[in-house]
């Protein structure tokens, strides 16, 4: 189970999301979502885009029937009965959390329509691959994000602010260690340590 704090972080990311959507910030509201992959990531980016204020308007499970039971689960209104069936509803983002190897054709077929997505980790099964996400979204204007949280905790965020400010002076490399197992009840935000 993720933390509060966890899922306020993944909602940061979905509202700086959110605020890529339109180049003049003013998305839709509420932004209406959708999500591919109803395992436990795609829990965490429902929850996360709830927090950031989105509305979740349908899921894709690995069947049309879990797809419906995690719709009722998760207080959505549409389980379809395949991922691809997310493409056709009037939807501004996919979060898509499938299994790694239905990554690329989905997310290809959402920004070929327009659609926003919200990519899970790995962004492909290979570099060609890839490319042709990251290509595809740059030809059609659209953000295209991976789920990389870090960057949206505390310290990440101070760190930014410091350096934006010019307090640090004129870096050149600011080396950072993750220490994933630290002690007992410290979370990712405090064993970020910066040297």
């Amino acid at each position: 189970m993720i933390s509060a704090k966890g899922q306020a972080t993944l909602g940061a990311s979905t509202a700086t999301f959110a605020r890529m959507v339109s180049p003049d910030s003013s998305p839709r509201h509420p932004l209406r979502v959708a999500v591919a992959g109803t395992g436990f990531i795609g829990r965490v980016q429902i929850g996360s885009a709830r927090k950031a204020g989105a509305e979740v308007v349908a899921v894709a499970a690995s069947s049309p029937e879990r797809s419906r039971e995690a719709a009722a689960a998760l207080s959505v209104a549409i389980g379809v009965d395949q991922a691809s069936d997310l493409l056709s509803l009037d939807i501004d983002v996919l979060h898509i959390a499938t299994p790694n190897h239905l990554h690329a054709e989905l997310a290809r077929d959402a920004l070929k329509r327009g659609i926003h997505i919200v990519l899970e980790k790995p962004v492909a099964m290979d570099v060609t691959e890839a490319r042709s996400i990251r290509d595809l979204a740059a030809e059609n204007g659209l953000p295209a994000s991976v789920p990389f949280v870090y960057r949206f905790y505390p310290t990440g965020r101070h760190a930014r602010a410091l350096a934006a400010s010019g307090a640090p002076g004129d870096s050149r490399l600011l080396p950072a260690r993750y220490l994933p197992h630290g002690p007992r009840g410290q979370n990712a935000s405090t064993r970020t340590v910066c040297a």
